[in-house]
């Protein structure tokens, strides 16, 4: 009788343990979800891309776009937040009214891209040739321009362009 009910009883026990190891595990993955970074590119819109240069309005946020030829590219209106686009080919890109906060393009080629309201606020824009773009409108505030050529470009209108780094910006290399 006396081994019946310690049986009994370590049921409720163990059952009790499981319950609270359950529960501790679910906290953790819980928090341990909140606090990873979260990938929000769609991959599908990646692979159009990828595929027919044609993606406008897509999802591209955080996006690994890295020494991608992505020339002629139609990517109004995209959201690019946050994206690896180092080296990164975009000569003649549609890129009006795109999101790219806080993109990293670093050494990229933009020539003759249409950057038209451009959203380029916290960018990496360093060692970038932006020759002959078409910048009007476009929000380059705390964008790191360190080394950008922005020779022949169109800047009416453009927001956050620091007025002492404009004479190096736009001198020609050649």
């Amino acid at each position: 009788m006396k081994r019946s009910i310690q049986a009994m009883m370590a049921a409720p026990r163990s059952l009790n343990r499981f319950s609270k190891n359950t529960a501790f595990g679910i906290a953790l993955i819980t928090a341990i979800g909140f606090a990873a970074p979260v990938k929000a590119e769609n991959p599908q819109q990646v692979r159009q891309l990828l595929e027919t240069k044609q993606c406008q309005g897509c999802n591209l946020r955080g996006a690994n776009l890295a020494n991608v030829d992505m020339s002629t590219a139609d990517l109004t209106g995209a959201d690019l937040t946050g994206a690896d686009l180092r080296g990164a080919i975009l000569v003649s890109a549609k890129l009006e009214e795109a999101n790219l906060r806080n993109a990293n393009l670093a050494g990229g080629k933009l020539n003759k891209a249409n950057l038209l309201g451009v959203d380029l606020s916290g960018a990496n824009l360093s060692r970038t040739d932006l020759r002959e773009t078409y910048l009007s409108g476009a929000n380059l505030s705390r964008a790191n321009l360190a080394n950008t050529d922005l020779s022949q470009t169109e800047l009416e209108g453009v927001i956050g362009l620091p007025n002492e780094q404009l004479p190096s910006l736009l001198d020609d290399p050649d």
